[in-house]
């Protein structure tokens, strides 16, 4: 969904300044939060068939939408490069990146399951061109915006009458 890239967008170009410029960590601390974070991505990737035919595809959107909201905004809350910080930054990592991947995986395998084959390269353009938007902002305020973006994503989903027909589908992930 448009939101989620545009989201970890932000996120993706922010984070690195983010941990570096404003909290003032050096290059180490920040290498091994995302060390953490490429593990939980795999781990989450792993889970995602498990959760999605558990609570079904539309939940587990929706659930992997909130979690990469909320942890995005652990990041605005870190201050100083002490272990406060550093935590936060991992439960970004671990909260947002395995939520993301959980949704990412979920929506990726449903479109390719509901639309028409010769439409699929456009649908997955349109997609994805959300995220190339991406602006290097340097505070806070652009953080708590990707948050929103994926809030508004998980929020959009809800709202909408085929997330019935989603969850009824049974697992996207299925081949």
């Amino acid at each position: 969904m448009a939101a989620l890239e545009f989201g970890f967008g932000i996120v993706g170009t922010v984070i690195s300044l983010h941990a570096l410029r404003e909290l003032g960590f050096t290059p180490g601390p920040p290498g091994l939060v995302f060390a953490v974070g490429g593990v939980s991505s795999l781990l989450a990737a792993l889970l995602a068939r498990r959760i999605s035919r558990a609570v079904g595809v539309g939940r587990t959107m929706v659930g992997g939408l909130l979690c990469a909201g909320l942890g995005i905004l652990l990041l605005p809350l870190a201050h100083g490069a002490g272990v406060a910080a550093f935590a936060l930054l991992i439960g970004q990592q671990v909260i947002g990146d395995s939520g993301a991947t959980i949704y990412e995986i979920n929506q990726s395998s449903l479109r390719q399951r509901v639309a028409p084959a010769r439409a699929l390269g456009r649908i997955n353009a349109a997609t994805r061109s959300a995220g190339v938007g991406r602006h290097p902002a340097r505070d806070r305020a652009a953080l708590v915006t990707a948050a929103l973006a994926a809030f508004l994503g998980a929020l959009v989903l809800l709202s909408a009458p085929d997330l019935r027909r989603a969850n009824r589908a049974g697992d996207a992930t299925r081949d």
